[in-house]
């Protein structure tokens, strides 16, 4: 069974590693091709105060609702000791192999049918790594992740016109891919918040702040809404 998350409800949520807490989740870096979160940035907060480090989706144990926190299967030395994180500078390739060969990951890149290497999942993709995996890669070759953050409040157009902004993202626990944006339309529909699945983007323009959708408004305003997390539809082309 598929738990479904929104990204603002996941940014609530404590991390804790094998021998304690290490911070609260801060963002989330989503990969703009697969639209699947590949690290979740974490404030330290007092444990390693003004700074910030990232945990990929293959160190997670469990996310525990009842405690609201987030399990990793990490102890707070390895994460301490993990490759430092300059927050000034975007996210390269080489810094995500340098990152996955310190945890012994195998690159989540290598395959384009599978969201995780060939695999469906991050705990498939562990599992199906050889201990210690070296892999090298085209120093070159740019990473494709954007801050959950960063894309809230983009424009979304439809063929026919706007329509609103990127309010939220629901995101599958078990895949950790975003399955449909929230878009608040307040300025057109008031009160209504509707879903489309990212299948459905035809264009991104990152200096505009817009997504452009091949559906007519007509479609999307009559397409799912919004629900409580255990109510959220699946959102499918």
């Amino acid at each position: 069974m598929f738990i479904f998350y929104k990204g603002k409800e996941i940014k609530k949520y404590d991390i804790r590693a094998k021998d304690g807490n290490i911070g609260t989740v801060h963002d989330l870096l989503i990969d703009e091709k697969q639209w699947t979160t590949r690290y979740l940035v974490v404030d330290t907060r007092k444990w390693l105060p003004g700074k910030k480090v990232l945990i990929s989706p293959m160190s997670i144990l469990t996310v525990n609702d009842l405690e609201g926190c987030i399990e990793l299967n990490l102890t707070q030395a390895e994460i301490k000791n993990s490759p430092g994180l300059d927050e000034d500078q975007p996210i390269s390739r080489q810094y995500e192999l340098d990152f996955g060969n310190y945890y012994g990951y195998a690159p989540y890149w290598t395959a384009e049918n599978g969201l995780w290497g060939l695999y469906s999942s991050p705990s498939e993709l562990v599992q199906n790594t050889h201990e210690n995996v070296r892999v090298q890669v085209d120093t070159n070759e740019e990473s494709h992740l954007r801050s959950l953050e960063e894309v809230s409040g983009y424009h979304i157009h439809a063929k026919d016109g706007r329509i609103g902004h990127a309010e939220d993202f629901i995101i599958c626990d078990r895949t950790w891919a975003v399955r449909s944006v929230e878009v608040d339309t307040k300025n057109f529909w008031p009160g209504k918040h509707v879903l489309f699945s990212p299948e459905w983007i035809t264009d991104i323009s990152w200096m505009e702040r817009a997504v452009y959708l091949g559906l007519t408004k007509e479609t999307i305003e009559n397409g799912p809404e919004s629900l409580p997390r255990d109510e959220i539809p699946y959102v499918s082309k």
